[in-house]
């Protein structure tokens, strides 16, 4: 069924924009890929919304302009650090009201003013259903940009919104305000293949990597995020799905570099029985994350028996390094693990 057919394209194509379903985007090639209206319009269908009436789709559009004056704030708002502004919609009677405004910083500090609408600057004016509103600008203070809850009250009622503050502009590094070029590697760590891991990058061989770099003269290296995954899942394997990011993933670790992995006659013969696997591992074209968790996890088992006798049991220095990491990361551990 054509769904299109009932109504102006412009009407619709208005709809969808204030419901938040985009037109098109840009694919990796950088070519405009414009998605279908038949498709765009299933996604109002799956919303409750009917795209075939005209009178609907007119009051739907006619709600989605009016609704925002109906409540003091927006849910979100935007603005920038040097100059907050934030819009504020109140009824022509409430001009003359005191208000008070509260922000709460991610730290849970608070800061506040008293105010009244006569005093920011007015915008716009509009009669919604035989009332009449006029939306202003609330100014606020010089902020450091982050999230805020907004608060704002009359003494009866208050309605809250996340504020977002960003910098006026982007960061800009001195070599491109100079007009300097330089030029750099991107690397997905896990990608790379080497002699010596078991089977995915690890950071011996991000180690080598930025070795080659410099011998080229490059100026950085831009690699994936290297934060913990759920490795009960190994194949759930995206670096952008952390299940943490205060940890990171241990196999990345180069584990023949760790000290417990040198001293084990175990892992000796645990890396000559497997030795088959891991040379398969490292010879296939994709990462076998499934292989390559098994393999590190099993000599991770064998490295902390080793690191139990040979440290905790004796409490050397190596050993009090590992009660002072526990201790120090504690609650966040806990969560971890």
């Amino acid at each position: 069924m054509d769904l299109s057919q009932s109504v102006p394209h412009d009407k619709l194509e208005h709809l969808l924009y204030l419901q938040g379903v985009a037109r098109d985007f840009i694919a990796f090639s950088g070519d405009v890929i414009t998605t279908p209206l038949e498709n765009r319009l299933q996604i109002l269908t799956a919303l409750g919304i009917n795209p075939t009436n005209e009178e609907a789709v007119d009051q739907l559009i006619s709600n989605c302009i009016n609704e925002p004056w109906l409540e003091w704030l927006e849910p979100v708002s935007l603005c920038v650090s040097n100059e907050p502004r934030v819009n504020f919609f109140i009824e022509i009677h409430e001009k003359t009201e005191s208000f008070s405004w509260q922000l709460i910083n991610e730290a849970g500090e608070k800061l506040g003013a008293d105010f009244s609408p006569v005093d920011c600057e007015e915008l716009e004016s509009r009669e919604i259903r035989s009332r009449q509103f006029s939306k202003h600008q609330l100014s606020l203070p010089a902020l450091v940009p982050g999230y805020y809850s907004l608060r704002v009250s009359n003494g009866e009622k208050w309605v809250s919104s996340q504020l977002i503050v960003s910098p006026e502009r982007c960061h800009e590094p001195e070599w491109l305000v100079s007009g300097e070029r330089i030029w750099g590697i991107s690397s997905q760590l896990y990608t790379l293949s080497s002699a010596t891991n078991w089977g995915m990058g690890d950071f011996n061989d991000l180690k080598e990597l930025i070795a080659l770099s410099v011998q080229q003269g490059s100026d950085y290296i831009l690699i994936n995020p290297l934060h913990a995954l759920d490795n009960r899942f190994p194949e759930d394997a995206s670096p952008y799905s952390p299940v943490d990011r205060r940890f990171l993933n241990p196999l990345y670790l180069h584990i023949q570099s760790e000290e417990e992995f040198q001293g084990s006659p175990a892992i000796v013969e645990y890396c000559e029985k497997n030795a088959e696997r891991l040379k398969e591992c490292r010879g296939k074209t994709s990462v076998d994350y499934t292989e390559v968790f098994a393999l590190k996890y099993g000599a991770f088992d064998l490295m902390y028996l080793e690191f139990k006798s040979s440290h905790l049991a004796k409490r050397t220095a190596r050993a009090k390094q590992f009660s002072d990491f526990i201790e120090a990361q504690d609650e966040a551990l806990q969560q971890f693990a």
